[in-house]
């Protein structure tokens, strides 16, 4: 192993914050980390994204040269935070994602990286929703994404009528209409090792085909599309509308906790005047909610139909902590690259204005 990517904690000791009580304590862990940390894990966040199906490769299975840590936070005796990392040369790079944190986590996980591995100077966290707290400094912070997030009410009727009236008429004739012209139309959902790898190579074809028949590149590679079918036999859900047996729209969704995560939407081109990825979408929605989920993320991408199903737009964030200004300076290399970054969130927001207002 690359001796430049490993690195040991020297303690794990407390570290005094002027915002963590005398009651809070940290602990760290190196891989292969213990069981238990899995479900505590995914029961703090409830995101796919920080959750044993998706991380584990990086912190448990030896795929890759760099060895995953912990770091665990107790508040009062109960566990309040746990971020996942690996050090990579001056850096440590936090692998959990798509997950909301507080600037005084953040904080006191940085206070307790430089204290106890004194190589690092920089800590960097990937599309996290922040909260953002009065003390914030040290932060460097730029939207990059967003996740539209729809908090699920407890019955069908009640999302119906959080939706603008015409919204609200559109999904309702659309769905009738569907299954009116396509009596054989049939909505199914399956999970976990029920789905099969040609069900979401289905799904997946379909929405090539509609990406090129848009003028537009599918970005995913073989590597990604395993990776998703892998992650869908683990903890996905797949809700397909299927005609004669043969799906014609689909959801590749995944569940963790209380929240569902939509990862692709398809439908067939051929029933383009169906609506079929809507209705599917809309359908899904009505199930989540049979299901007792709390939330539904669509995650990123502006589309309008987030927006009117529910969706609102939360921001998802690079953020960066350091040990001083002075030691970012001694990084250009990755000064640089930060930089180039946040130009490149700016551009963004500004080609896209309607992110922009909804952020």
């Amino acid at each position: 192993m690359n001796n430049s990517l490993h690195c040991a904690p020297l303690a794990a000791e407390p570290i005094p914050s002027a915002e963590a009580s005398s009651s809070t304590e940290f602990e760290f862990f190196t891989a292969p980390l213990p069981d238990y940390l899995w479900s505590l894990l995914e029961s703090l966040y409830s995101s796919v994204y920080s959750s044993r199906a998706l991380l584990w490769p990086q912190c448990g299975s030896g795929l890759t040269d760099s060895m995953a840590h912990a770091w665990m936070e107790r508040t009062a005796g109960r566990v309040s935070a746990l971020l996942l990392f690996i050090c990579e040369g001056a850096r440590v790079r936090v692998l959990n994602e798509v997950l909301s944190l507080p600037t005084g986590v953040i904080h006191r996980f940085a206070a307790a990286i430089f204290a106890s591995y004194r190589q690092i100077h920089l800590v960097q966290f990937h599309a996290i929703a922040l909260e953002l707290q009065p003390d914030h400094s040290q932060l460097w912070f730029s939207v990059f994404s967003e996740d539209y997030v729809l908090d699920l009410p407890g019955s069908r009727s009640s999302w119906l009528e959080s939706l603008s009236r015409q919204a609200r008429e559109k999904v309702r004739y659309y769905v009738r209409r569907s299954f009116r012209r396509q009596p054989a139309l049939e909505f199914t959902v399956s999970s976990g090792a029920q789905i099969a790898d040609a069900e979401v190579s289905a799904v997946l074809r379909l929405n090539r085909q509609r990406m090129e028949r848009k003028g537009k590149t599918y970005a995913m590679s073989d590597a990604e599309e395993l990776q998703l079918t892998r992650l869908m036999q683990q903890v996905g859900m797949l809700f397909a509308l299927r005609l004669h047996g043969e799906i014609c729209a689909g959801l590749l969704c995944s569940a963790t906790g209380e929240d569902i995560y939509m990862h692709v939407i398809a439908h067939d081109p051929a029933h383009d005047d169906l609506r079929l990825g809507l209705v599917c979408c809309c359908l899904t929605i009505q199930q989540a909610i049979d299901l007792r989920f709390a939330r539904f993320h669509f995650l990123w991408g502006h589309y309008d139909y987030k927006h009117r199903l529910g969706g609102r737009s939360r921001p998802l964030y690079r953020v960066l902590a350091t040990r001083s200004a002075w030691h970012l300076l001694a990084h250009p290399v990755y000064s640089a690259h930060w930089c180039l970054h946040v130009v490149r969130d700016a551009a963004r927001r500004w080609r896209r204005p309607a992110i922009s207002r909804e952020t």
